[in-house]
C-alpha cells in the first residue's frame, strides 16, 4: 500500500507542503504493483475535503519519478476539481507528487466543497 497526501503550493520558499483538510475521508484503495523501475499506482479515496490547496497535487507515491519525469495516469472518475474535469497527470522529474492539468495545459484546484471523491490509476518510471 501507499499513503496519498494532498499537497498545497507554497509560494514563499516554491516548495509543496501538506494541505489543510477539514475531513480527511477514507482512502477506498491506495495500492501500488513495481515490476523493476516501472511502478503502476490504484487510487480511490471518498469522503475528503481540503481547506486550502490552491494547485491540484497529491503526493506520497511510494517512488521517486526518474530523473526526466515521465508517467501517464487516467482519472476515470472524480467530483474534486475547481475547473474542467478533462486533465491529465503529469510525473515531474525525481519527485512522488502527482500534477492534474486540465485540458488548456494549466494546472487544475482542488474544490474546497465536502465529501470529494476521485478514482485514478497511474503508470510512472521510478528512479
Amino acid at each position: 500500500t501507499w499513503t496519498p497526501v494532498m499537497k498545497k503550493y507554497n509560494s514563499s520558499n516554491n516548495t509543496w507542503v501538506n494541505a489543510t483538510m477539514a475531513d480527511n475521508g477514507t482512502v477506498q484503495i491506495a495500492k501500488y504493483v513495481k515490476v523493476g523501475r516501472i511502478c503502476t499506482i490504484y487510487l480511490h479515496w471518498d469522503g475528503w475535503q481540503q481547506s486550502d490547496a490552491n494547485y491540484a497535487v497529491i503526493g506520497g507515491l511510494p517512488f521517486a519519478s526518474m530523473g526526466s519525469g515521465g508517467g501517464h495516469g487516467t482519472v476515470s472518475y472524480t467530483d474534486a476539481f475547481t475547473s474542467n474535469q478533462n486533465q491529465g497527470i503529469y510525473i515531474s522529474t525525481n519527485t512522488t507528487l502527482m500534477q492534474f492539468y486540465h485540458s488548456s495545459n494549466a494546472w487544475n484546484g482542488w474544490s474546497s466543497s465536502s465529501n470529494r471523491n476521485i478514482h485514478l490509476g497511474l503508470t510512472y518510471q521510478t528512479a
